[in-house]
């Protein structure tokens, strides 16, 4: 998630200081008045929001049907290599009953954020692309129907974002729990959330250990800025043999398992 520093942080780059904390407040409180679970009346709601402001912000926005439900992807062409695609997303469907403040308005109102923000630095060397996807609460589909279709067509993704329950937090102990499995894929975090008690006060980053280092080196200008403004931020590199086992199964329940699945 981007955060903004505003004078407190002079040397963070232009655009991280320039997030709108109110702005972003307002989605979110919008977003999460009400329960979105699929062919909802707030679900359409939300998806039109996400149509409306990308294309107030200049992107070409395409309604990507796919048969059971539509993702929302905005487009700004790059100036200078617009066949390479950077992706910068969310979820925007909630479970029955839940109003998904955190799950996930909290990322759909991110990838907003991120949209305008990056929208009004100009024009970029690569494609910026925008999505708001659509059931992830039912294994991850409109996720998956998108990658699926951007293999087939050989489309070139450098790297994708996924903006996933990035609203919590809190120093109480015991307030953050792990899937099964999860000491076994990263001990040295495991242990450092023993010590800490394990309360929820940090951000997580999961990536994968991609052939081009494209993976590394985000996580790794991610983890930079965190510390610039005093943010825990963990980190988890997933190798190829170990997203694709049972052990992973508890850290690949969103949409950037879709991107993993089909080696983006």
């Amino acid at each position: 998630m981007l955060m903004g520093c505003g004078d407190n942080a002079p040397d963070l780059p232009a655009a991280v200081a320039a997030v709108d904390g109110a702005r972003y407040l307002a989605d979110l409180k919008m977003i999460a008045s009400k329960p979105r679970p699929p062919g909802s009346a707030h679900h359409k709601a939300i998806q039109q929001l996400c149509k409306s402001r990308l294309e107030q912000l200049g992107f070409s926005v395409e309604l990507h049907a796919y048969g059971t439900g539509t993702n929302v992807v905005g487009k700004l062409a790059g100036s200078g290599a617009p066949a390479e695609e950077i992706i910068i997303s969310a979820h925007y469907d909630s479970t029955s009953g839940c109003v998904g403040a955190d799950d996930n308005g909290t990322g759909v109102a991110g990838a907003l954020e991120a949209a305008r923000v990056l929208a009004s630095a100009g024009s970029h060397r690569r494609t910026l692309t925008v999505a708001c996807w659509d059931e992830e609460e039912r294994s991850l589909l409109g996720s998956i129907e998108y990658v699926k279709r951007a293999k087939l067509r050989g489309d070139t993704i450098i790297e994708a974002y996924v903006f996933e329950m990035i609203g919590y937090r809190s120093e109480t102990p015991d307030t953050q729990s792990f899937p099964s499995g999860f000491d076994a894929v990263s001990p040295e975090l495991y242990n450092k959330q023993k010590a800490n008690q394990d309360r929820g006060d940090f951000i997580l980053v999961v990536h994968d250990d991609d052939s081009d280092g494209h993976s590394k080196t985000a996580a790794a200008e991610m983890a930079r800025l965190a510390e610039k403004i005093d943010l825990k931020l963990y980190r988890i590199n997933f190798t190829e043999a170990v997203k694709r086992s049972a052990l992973a199964y508890g850290l690949l329940r969103s949409d950037h398992a879709a991107f993993y699945l089909q080696s983006y």
